[in-house]
Formats: C-alpha cells, structure tokens, sequence
C-alpha cells in the first residue's frame, strides 16, 4: 500500500494513502539502529478518530549480532486498553495512547517520532521517547 521512500513520508500522503483501508500492519524502520517497530490495525484509518479494538499489536525486533537471519529478539505486546488502542489525527499516526506514534509536525516528514508504553501490555522498545523513522511501509492483510 504504502513505501515512505516511494511515496513520501508526510502525514498528508498517509492520509491521501490509507484512510478507509482496514487490517494493516505498519513496520517502521528506526534510523541509526537495528531496531524494526511496527503494529497491527484491524479498523479502518479514519481522519481524527479514536478506535476502541481488543486485536491491535505492536511488535519490535532488534538485530544485536550480524546475522541477519536472526529474528528471535523481538517483543510482542498486544493491547490491554483497548478504548485507546487507535488513534488517528492529522499530523500523526498512532498506534495506543502515545504508544507508538509517527509525528509529523511539518507535515513534511516523520522526523520527530516517538514511543512509549502505555495501552500495550509490554514496552517495545529499552528506551521511550523520540526516535527518526528511516523508512516505513504499510501493508493490507487480506482475506480472501
């Protein structure tokens, strides 16, 4: 569905991209790291709504080594308040109540981004606060 490398990383083009599509997996790359942050939603994006799910994760994986086929260090953490397991607004992306959000405050990028445990049962990440996104991708699971 969506590349931030093809398509752009701006909040405009997210919107332009994936408002009314349902069941996506959004992965994040992490700028400067090995670390690979991502979430599942299976309600639609919508423009300014908060959606209550009991079936939206987030996840992270973090290569320590350089053996890239080694996936086994992640982090699954489903949602345990799930009146605020989505939430989308105009400038942002976010997955939980601060969880893990895409901010775009320019509207030009996802520069300043940011993660912190909240609606998810466990943290994805060792340390909370912003992060850079060097790449992101949007995938639709569909059922056929």
């Amino acid at each position: 569905m969506l590349r931030g490398s093809r398509d752009g990383f701006t909040p405009i083009k997210f919107h332009e991209i994936c408002d009314n599509q349902s069941n996506t997996v959004t992965i994040i790359k992490v700028k400067n790291s090995n670390e690979i942050l991502g979430g599942y939603n299976p309600t639609i994006w919508e423009l300014n709504y908060n959606y209550s799910t009991a079936n939206s994760f987030i996840f992270s994986f973090k290569n320590d080594n350089d053996n890239s086929d080694n996936i086994g260090n992640y982090i699954l953490s489903y949602v345990f308040d799930e009146y605020s397991a989505i939430l989308i607004m105009d400038h942002h992306l976010v997955i939980g109540s601060n969880d893990l959000i895409l901010r775009g405050e320019d509207f030009n990028s996802y520069k300043t981004s940011y993660f912190k445990q909240k609606s998810y049962e466990k943290s994805i990440r060792e340390i909370g606060g912003k992060f850079s996104v060097e790449e992101y991708e949007i995938f639709q699971i569909v059922i056929e």
